[in-house]
């Protein structure tokens, strides 16, 4: 009785259902405008899919659960049933061998009403995947704990991932030991000249913590294998320390313009306002970064499914630090913006400058401050343009390497890393002023004789200047 229940059943059910074997026509136009396409179904007719990917008799045939989307993603008033189905799909060796279920995958799938399968990994960087007709297929599936509601499953062929960059543990700890090992003397030199611990030598050296502790942190996280709490916790630490050595490069190319800014319009410095200035300086550069890992952390343990366009960090999942796409959004993009003010500042600072040395009246009053501290603070400006230079250019191989990854710019990024140290090592530290700091604190009694009468002179001179504008001193 059941068997021809079940007979009758199929006849219906394969009334309703547009089913071809070898000759099929691919498209056809309805009177609603709906182009009906074939699509691959995994089974032969009358047979439903299981777990290992098997095909055997089953009663269900209703494919009206498989919804169809627009090009909008918006569901449409036509199903599956409207679709023409090719069955026998895992027939085809080469298919079933390289063929995943993706419904395992936490995806969004969309069956599109041109005959596509787009898959979408929610709060990704470029999270969608399309897959061509001949390389997926749908069906129901066998459900084995007898649940009323009917099962569909689409097995695909996903297209090959981006070619990740290369990572060799040595060459990636070597090169950022050695940017460890310059920045590390940068900030042992600046800790024995007193004479640069002002204002502008300290913003100098967070810059530089910043940095050490950014590669730092990198190299120990290369040496060895973390648990996904210690991966958080590391990604946290080089997220700060990245961005806070940005912050402290904004703070270097607005001050320089403050300073420009105060000598044209002749106003004298305020008794304490470089030691105010400093704490805001730290208070912008030291917690907006902090509020930002903090956020990180947050976004990054939350489920936002439900907002797929909202990009989210996924570590430990992508990585143990930021990779791809999270790495563009979340790290290398606020480079991008800081870089970008900080040049806006500088050609703001160089007009200034500019019409600073046209005045020649106003360069001899004590508010402009004396023609030393004017030559003083030209000299920083470039160093801090030369410092930017170098930091603007990581960012740009950053973003080469994600966006052209056929260049494979990731092989000058490493070595970049090794050589960024040395660069600012050469920046803040090879300089003659310097050497004549360490020479006259640190040298022989006999060199320190020759040179006290001159560089007393200039020490003397420096303090009175410094009285006047601590952002005085030569960094």
């Amino acid at each position: 009785m059941f068997r021809y229940i079940n007979i009758l059943l199929v006849i219906f059910v394969g009334s309703q259902v547009k089913v071809y074997g070898d000759e099929y026509n691919i498209t056809d136009v309805t009177e609603t405008g709906f182009v009906e396409t074939f699509i691959h179904k995994c089974c032969p007719l009358n047979q439903s899919i299981t777990r290992r990917m098997r095909c055997q008799e089953s009663a269900s045939y209703n494919f009206t659960g498989f919804k169809v989307y627009d090009d909008d993603l918006n569901v449409i008033s036509e199903t599956l049933d409207d679709v023409i189905l090719e069955p026998g799909k895992l027939q085809d060796e080469h298919f079933k061998d390289l063929a995943i279920d993706v419904s395992f995958l936490g995806a969004n799938i969309y069956l599109m009403h041109n005959g596509v399968l787009k898959i979408e990994f929610p709060n990704t960087y470029n999270g969608f995947y399309t897959i061509e007709k001949d390389n997926f297929c749908v069906d129901n599936a066998v459900n084995y704990y007898r649940r009323p509601a009917t099962l569909h499953k689409y097995y695909a062929i996903l297209p090959d991932p981006p070619e990740s960059p290369p990572f060799n543990p040595i060459l990636f700890c070597s090169a950022n030991g050695t940017t460890v090992f310059f920045l590390l003397l940068v900030l042992i030199i600046y800790a024995m000249l007193p004479e640069l611990h002002n204002s502008c030598g300290m913003i100098v050296i967070m810059f530089v913590v910043g940095l050490l502790g950014t590669y730092l942190t990198l190299t120990i996280l290369a040496l060895a294998f973390w648990a996904a709490k210690s991966c958080m916790i590391m990604t946290s630490v080089i997220y700060y320390f990245s961005l806070s050595s940005y912050f402290w490069l904004t703070v270097m190319s607005f001050d320089i313009w403050w300073t420009f800014r105060r000598f044209v319009k002749v106003r004298p410095p305020r008794q304490g306002s470089e030691t105010a200035k400093y704490v805001l300086y730290g208070l912008y550069a030291g917690v907006i970064p902090l509020l930002m890992t903090v956020g990180l952390v947050i976004v990054n343990n939350m489920n936002l499914k439900h907002l797929p366009w909202f990009i989210t960090p996924h570590v430990p999942d992508h990585g143990c630090f930021l990779e791809g796409g999270s790495k563009f959004v979340y790290l290398v993009l606020p480079m991008m913006i800081l870089s970008f003010w900080n040049w806006v500042f500088y050609v703001l600072a160089a007009f200034k400058e500019r019409r600073l040395s046209r005045r020649t009246a106003v360069m001899d009053t004590a508010a402009a401050g004396s023609l030393q501290a004017q030559h003083t603070h030209k000299m920083r400006f470039t160093v801090y343009v030369k410092l930017s230079v170098v930091m603007t250019l990581y960012w740009l191989i950053e973003v080469i390497s994600f966006k052209y990854p056929a260049i494979k710019a990731w092989y000058i990024d490493q070595v970049y890393a090794g050589i960024i140290g040395f660069l600012i090592f050469l920046i803040l530290v090879c300089k003659s002023h310097i050497f004549k700091m360490l020479r006259n604190r640190y040298g022989s009694k006999k060199t320190s004789v020759h040179h006290i009468g001159p560089l007393s002179k200039i020490e003397s001179d420096n303090t009175v200047k410094s009285q006047q504008d601590p952002a005085t001193l030569q960094l």
